[in-house]
């Protein structure tokens, strides 16, 4: 097979808050500032960062994950993604070696450095530090020799005499290049919140504080010496197509029947609800989905001609108000859900859907109502990582028995809101959501509606997504015959 060129580096941290996001947000943008093409990818489940990447680079951040999806379908989405880049940046998730096991490297960064064979430059923390740096960089360097390990960034040095000792001590490695640092410099850092950084459509001094970002990096890190580093490892073998190899026999049919006309599905987008994957919108859009933006703040009703909802993650708590005030969005939501639409909903569109929302300081809001619970938000973390659900019923996503993997990150907890009709044991629950070795029910399915906390990639089933595009393209041919 020809080898084609895809120059790739992997920007990994000694752990979480190392501050590997700002480095490649600073990387980004000095090289979008050289003139490149720039394509970012997040290593993992990560909607917050991989906006940042795209405000800087232009181009539609992707995650790479390797639970989720198979390893031959994440380098199809990487090799995909970085098609026409000039150079491809790969933001790591926690620490290097952190995954979903402590007894493998499985799902962690550095698994997705050695798939991709994909050099690594690790940025550590210097704050506080002195010689200490050398043997925490040699650890990691040794720790598996088929990581290439093959430079480093110091992040918050508080001068250039604690940079000149913290040379000395990483230099006398002797095996690994030292590419420069960032000061300890607190107006470069950006606001965060209880799900990490704030997004970046909410970032209004965004571009200035990049700006800055980006100079500081270019006047302390060898630009020169990172694009050597990606140019010894440009080649890339193609992988084969598994994932958007095809399309369906009813998109064929729809192609035929109806030459260039889409399928309409709206989707939420907005300040509360921005959380999506990528290839998932882009895969349903290659089957014929054309995706209508709809924004449950400032609408006051969902287009009559759409075939479908997909109501994402985000911030519905910082929005309660404005979205329990926009009554005429939500009855029109419920008049559709009545007349069968198909609706997918993730997180913070689950919690949307609920009856109610109590935000941190007790205000109680009201909201749909199509999901019979209350929804409360905690200071605390309620749950975080993988999971793999298992249908308990059909849905317009899966069959009965099926699964599908994802993950969950929230601070709020549902409630079941029981009556004479409803208990735990009536509640009609969408999943069997499995954790490590724990299991419980979950999610709400109701008719076309399925909603749950659950963040779903349909590359984890493709027989998954070809269903969720069916349960829309049914939706478009009933439309044609009212």
């Amino acid at each position: 097979m020809i080898l084609v060129n895809r120059k790739r580096i992997v920007v990994a941290g000694t752990n979480s808050g190392s501050g590997k996001t700002t480095v490649t947000m600073a990387l980004l943008a000095a090289l979008r500032n050289q003139g490149q093409s720039v394509q970012g990818f997040k290593v993992g489940p990560d909607y917050i960062d991989p906006s940042f990447h795209t405000t800087i680079t232009g181009r539609p951040a992707r995650n790479l994950d390797t639970w989720m999806m198979s390893p031959n379908i994440m380098k199809e989405i990487f090799q995909r993604g970085s098609e026409k880049a000039d150079i491809s940046i790969i933001e790591g998730v926690m620490g290097l070696y952190d995954g979903k096991s402590g007894k493998d490297d499985r799902a962690s960064t550095a698994e997705i450095a050695k798939k991709l064979d994909a050099p690594v430059i690790l940025v550590v923390n210097a704050k506080s530090q002195a010689r200490s740096v050398a043997a925490l960089i040699y650890g990691f360097q040794n720790f598996d020799p088929d990581v290439k390990v093959a430079g480093v960034i110091l992040n918050k040095v508080s001068s250039e005499n604690h940079y000149r000792y913290l040379k000395e001590a990483v230099t006398s490695l002797g095996s690994v290049e030292l590419l420069g640092y960032l000061p300890d410099e607190p107006d470069i850092e950006l606001p965060e919140r209880h799900l990490g950084l704030t997004p970046a459509e909410e970032s209004h001094d965004l571009h200035q504080k990049v700006s800055k970002l980006a100079d500081m990096f270019s006047e302390r890190v060898d630009m020169k010496k990172i694009n050597q580093l990606a140019t010894a490892y440009e080649q890339w073998q193609p992988v084969s197509e598994t994932f958007y190899n095809n399309k369906l026999d009813s998109v064929k049919e729809h192609m035929i029947t109806n030459k260039t006309t889409k399928i309409p599905v709206a989707i939420a987008k907005d300040l509360a609800f921005s959380f999506y994957y990528q290839d998932n919108l882009e895969w349903l859009e290659e089957q014929g989905v054309e995706w209508v933006p709809v924004s449950p703040l400032k609408d006051k009703e969902i287009p009559e001609y759409v075939c479908g909802l997909y109501l994402g993650g985000g911030f519905p708590e910082l929005y309660a108000s404005q979205l329990s005030s926009n009554t005429s969005f939500m009855d029109n939501l419920k008049n559709l859900h009545k007349k069968g639409l198909p609706i997918l909903a993730e997180c913070g569109g689950f919690i949307y859907l609920c009856n109610t929302l109590q935000d941190l300081k007790g205000d109680k809001y009201s909201l749909t109502g199509l999901i019979p619970g209350q929804v409360t938000m905690n200071s605390r973390l309620m749950a975080l990582g993988y999971r793999e659900a298992h249908a308990v019923k059909d849905s317009i996503l899966l069959k009965q028995g099926d699964k599908v993997k994802g993950h969950e990150f929230r601070y709020s907890q549902f409630e079941v809101e029981m009556n004479e009709e409803l208990d735990e044991d009536s509640f009609p629950y969408a999943y069997i959501i499995s954790a490590r070795n724990k299991s419980k029910q979950a999610g709400y399915l109701s008719g076309n509606l399925l909603a749950s906390y659950l963040h779903i990639h349909l590359a984890s089933n493709i027989n998954a997504a070809k269903r969720l595009f069916n349960s829309f393209h049914d939706y478009y041919r009933l439309k044609q015959f009212q």
